[in-house]
């Protein structure tokens, strides 16, 4: 989406634009959450009336697209299924190296990410690594949205992919230091623009015990 240029002469009242203004696609360029005051402001310096904004913001909330968190909008993203299931570690030159993990589908929080199929219907269950199964609903717990994630093998790292930039110090933060975290990384996944974080298998219960145990902020 191209960023919204301001109209000349300000806002007019006018809804002419509010048609070709995704605001799904805004927020996502804005790091999956933005001040309502802020996006309305920036609507309105476009052309579209603040009762039409309202009204759509309104409208897309009662769709579950996006949900409020006091002042903040948040973008509740949608994915396509075949997008969220990896089969194997992914090289550096995008090849696909196949693991053999278990997989299994479990249901997933809706407020925080839906995922839908070909069809574009939506789904009530993901399929995982089922030795990420806890980790991930601790994740979720925190209201985190998570991508893809990675169980690791022996001498390959377990990894997880979230959504936003915001979430990566939210979950390091609730994380505890330890002597392993030296082996811990932290990439930015540029075709697919989340950021992952990769730490040796041994330390995913460690990671879900301690989210557990962390009051929900």
């Amino acid at each position: 989406m191209k960023r919204l240029r301001k109209k000349a002469g300000g806002g007019s009242g006018s809804d002419k634009n509010m048609a070709s203004i995704n605001i799904q696609q805004f927020l996502y360029e804005h790091d999956g959450s933005m001040k309502r005051s802020t996006l309305i402001r920036e609507l309105h310096s476009v052309g579209a009336s603040i009762p039409t904004i309202s009204q759509k913001l309104k409208d897309l909330e009662i769709d579950g697209s996006i949900k409020t968190s006091g002042d903040i909008i948040i973008l509740v993203p949608i994915c396509k299924a075949e997008q969220m299931l990896l089969h194997g570690n992914q090289n550096e030159d995008g090849s696909m190296e196949p693991i053999g993990h278990n997989q299994v589908s479990i249901p997933y929080d809706k407020t925080l990410f839906r995922v839908v199929d070909e069809s574009d219907k939506l789904l009530d269950e993901i399929t995982v690594d089922d030795g990420m199964i806890e980790l991930l609903r601790a994740i979720w717990r925190h209201k985190i949205p998570t991508f893809h994630s990675c169980q690791g093998t022996e001498g390959d790292k377990a990894w997880i992919r979230f959504m936003w930039r915001k979430d990566v110090p939210r979950f390091l933060d609730l994380v505890p230091q330890s002597s392993n975290n030296a082996h811990w990384g932290l990439g930015f996944i540029e075709d697919e623009k989340n950021y992952q974080i990769s730490f040796p298998p041994e330390d995913i219960a460690r990671i879900t015990e301690e989210l557990n145990s962390k009051p929900i902020s």
